[in-house]
């Protein structure tokens, strides 16, 4: 029985996020096994280059200024798009939903109509992460029940943590499969290409540094790393913090940024301290990743995401590079437990401690070993074996 099916996202890859490689992954799991799979997502932002593939359908969005689709504008631009696209397409075995709960809900009642089975993607819980929030209660009360009201209607789930299982149950999922998020060990490996002169010239780094490659918006509150190295930066000038981000931080993170810059200026030391640059493709994320002295992760605890694992933690890893991680979620643990890198308090001393720890590991040449690391990464969490477990999950409710 060969299934047909369509994925509908407002990002998908080539636009740089942990949600694009998964979802590319599942695509991918999801041909491997004969399904005919089409994805129904949005235009790359401005400066992402997409390559014309005709399983592919890209639509025109807003976005807001960082370049994301966000925001009841950006979801409704998107949203109503696919809710006409699933009404009118040809008729496929299962629609694939990814959050937010707004495209969760037009894919339920579009489903519905067509009585095609949908799968819905919990890659967090939104109604979690709004009840943190500063907002009006009707919003939170808004997103719990579009959210909980596209749960219900699915015919399976994917979690990607037992803790984002349970919470998706409680809000009456008929079915659950844990699939817990994955690298890309192919693009994220000890062995990419070292930097040139010329990339390290361009952007900025002279010295051993560490690096935060990925998102910075307010849940993972990264601007912490930046804050805490503030004040490390004073007893250690040979040290650099390079930002590879977007996102709500990127204010604060550039504020610090100019404070130290300008007492670098004072001490004639000839490289800006910390540098924010933003967000990269996969390939050169990976280079960067592989020769720092170490890719710091956060989650900021009590807002919601606790129980998030940043696919962040596992590009470095795959990478063969430690992991300075602060704050909440599971990911603290495996890092522990497997000793992959350090996992402290979400507080700017541990943060500071944790990287003179980091320095001096680097300075005595007692390193993570590389290939240890990746080899975690590809028994553990590798995103191809993650995107097949999905798709036989999804052939197997279908079937």
């Amino acid at each position: 029985m060969i299934l047909t099916g369509i994925m509908v996202t407002r990002i998908f890859a080539p636009e740089p996020s942990a949600a694009s490689l998964r979802l590319k992954s599942v695509k991918a799991g999801l041909e491997r096994i004969g399904t005919r799979v089409r994805v129904f997502t949005t235009e790359p932002p401005a400066g992402v280059d997409s390559r014309p593939d005709s399983t592919i359908c890209r639509v025109p969005v807003l976005r807001d200024k960082e370049g994301y689709v966000k925001g009841y504008l950006s979801y409704a631009s998107f949203d109503i798009q696919a809710f006409f696209k699933l009404l009118t397409m040809p008729r496929v075995d299962f629609v694939l939903v990814e959050p937010p709960p707004t495209t969760g809900t037009v894919a339920r009642l579009a489903c519905a109509i067509r009585r095609i089975p949908y799968f819905w993607y919990a890659a967090d819980v939104w109604s979690d992460a709004t009840d943190s929030m500063d907002v009006p209660s009707f919003v939170k009360k808004t997103v719990r029940g579009l959210e909980a009201f596209a749960i219900r209607g699915a015919l399976g789930c994917i979690a990607v943590s037992d803790g984002v299982s349970e919470r998706v149950q409680s809000m009456g999922a008929k079915s659950v499969k844990v699939v817990p998020n994955g690298a890309d060990t192919d693009v994220f490996n000890p062995h990419v290409p070292i930097l040139t002169p010329a990339q390290r010239e361009q952007m900025g780094i002279k010295k051993p540094y560490f690096v935060y490659a990925g998102t910075a918006s307010n849940w993972q509150g990264a601007e912490l790393f930046a804050f805490a190295f503030e004040e490390f930066w004073e007893k250690n000038p040979e040290i650099q913090l390079l930002y590879l981000t977007r996102g709500e931080s990127v204010p604060n993170l550039e504020k610090v940024a100019s404070r130290l810059e300008a007492r670098a200026d004072t001490r004639r030391v000839n490289c800006a301290p910390l540098i924010v640059h933003k967000t990269v493709s996969p390939e050169e994320a990976a280079q960067w990743q592989r020769e720092a002295i170490a890719s710091c992760v956060s989650i900021q605890p009590e807002i919601g995401y606790d129980l998030a694992y940043p696919t962040k933690v596992l590009t470095a890893l795959s990478c063969g590079t430690p992991v300075l991680y602060a704050g909440a979620g599971p990911a603290g643990e495996d890092l522990t437990r497997n000793d992959l890198g350090l996992a402290v308090p979400y507080s700017k001393d541990a943060i500071c401690e944790a990287m003179g720890v980091l320095v001096e590991s680097l300075a005595r040449e007692e390193k993570w070993d590389p290939n240890r690391l990746h080899g975690w990464v590809s028994e553990n969490r590798s995103m191809t074996s993650a995107g097949a477990v999905v798709a036989r999950y999804i052939r197997d409710r279908i079937e």
